[in-house]
């Protein structure tokens, strides 16, 4: 995987929120409005010619990313040399209703990223992050923050953050322009997701994802119609040829397995699936599927907040692929395959709660047992 899209993944989403009272989480209980059938997209958000690639769901990048992401990304082409890609034109990708605008102004540096939330119909939502300008022609805006909401303000030694929204009612029509991605040094491309409150949501191994927009989030390639620009998207995915020749890929999102490993899990004591670097997840790489991965946020003590690439294999309590190990599994020893001189303990001691410590990886395989420095995390 380019470094380029590493640091793309790395930069923070801009989450958005529905209009007027729509609670921010919780999807409406009444998905009643009338959605068109089947595709609803027919122009790349992006020239093709300056897509570099298109980075699947799922992305693990801790310590900000260690819940798969429920977003994809389109990385723009950069210049040889460049610290920064090429400054671009973002189009609506069909014909939309933009309900809502989203910000995070970086008041020192003097600049702020952007989101722009869509709507195909009710229940259909799309959503753009990292968009550098908006189009003036089309909101009015230049700079001033007067007339937004701010919803919160985050003051550190380097900088102060704004986090503002301006919900609106504008309706687009595909290729009509919203703004510029690109043009930002170490910021590679912009975000792109799906939320579609028509399909049921995904299930998860534990409870409190209920309601989360997060388990109805797709992939955005499947929402454009059969033709050229569908074909030349997913020719871009960031992923092995294999993958791609076997088709209907395009990420790895909600991977949980109850009972077992695999999945995302939550740091004892806390209640809700954010921050994200309070979780630990198995899961696998969104750019190969076949390759495993533990993500570690904050919350172990006794690991740094990394993503620890494991070649599991199918036997044994040695890097055991993670969808076998269960509480009847006892002790799991997990050596990342690389950049790492540790090992990890894993241990389910129930359906619901594990155990996890590092230890050196010269430590004696008779001590290769649990200290009062593990953490415990459950679901």
């Amino acid at each position: 995987m380019a470094i380029r899209n590493v640091l793309l993944i790395a930069l923070s989403l801009l989450f958005f929120v529905g209009c007027g009272d729509d609670d921010p989480v919780t999807p409406p209980d009444d998905q009643t409005a009338d959605c068109p059938e089947g595709p609803v997209l027919t122009v790349s958000p992006i020239a093709l010619a300056d897509i570099e690639s298109v980075f699947p769901l799922g992305n693990i990048n801790p310590p900000g990313h260690i819940t798969p992401t429920d977003h994809m990304g389109l990385t723009i082409r950069t210049e040889p040399g460049a610290s920064a890609p090429v400054v671009v034109d973002l189009v609506s990708p069909g014909d939309l209703t933009i309900t809502l605008l989203s910000a995070q102004e970086f008041v020192n540096a003097g600049y702020a990223d952007f989101g722009i939330g869509l709507q195909a119909c009710d229940d259909i939502h799309i959503g753009f992050g990292h968009v550098t300008t908006l189009d003036e022609d089309l909101f009015g805006f230049a700079g001033d923050f007067s007339a937004w909401t701010l919803e919160s303000e985050q003051v550190t030694s380097e900088e102060t953050y704004r986090y503002y929204n301006y919900p609106c009612e504008i309706e687009v029509v595909a290729g009509q322009r919203l703004g510029t991605g690109g043009g930002v040094a170490d910021q590679w491309g912009v975000d792109f997701m799906i939320h579609d409150l028509t399909l049921p949501p995904a299930e998860m191994a534990s409870d409190r994802w209920d309601g989360e927009w997060a388990l109805y989030s797709r992939c955005c390639l499947d929402y454009f119609v059969d033709g050229p620009v569908y074909d030349a998207l997913y020719a871009l995915l960031d992923l092995p040829a294999d993958i791609l020749a076997a088709g209907d890929a395009c990420g790895n999102l909600h991977d949980d397995v109850p009972g077992a490993l695999r999945g995302v899990w939550f740091h004892e004591g806390t209640t809700l699936t954010y921050p994200d670097e309070n979780n630990i997840s198995f899961s696998c790489r969104n750019t190969d599927p076949n390759q495993d991965l533990i993500g570690i946020g904050t919350a172990v003590a006794t690991l740094s907040g990394a993503a620890y690439f494991i070649d599991t294999v199918d036997s044994g309590n040695e890097n055991r692929a993670f969808e076998q190990v269960t509480p009847m599994s006892g002790l799991q020893v997990y050596t990342p395959s690389s950049f790492f001189n540790t090992i990890i303990l894993v241990q389910m001691v129930a359906s619901d709660t594990l155990w996890i410590e590092g230890l050196p990886d010269d430590t004696p395989r008779p001590q290769w047992t649990f200290s009062t420095a593990r953490s415990v995390f459950v679901r």
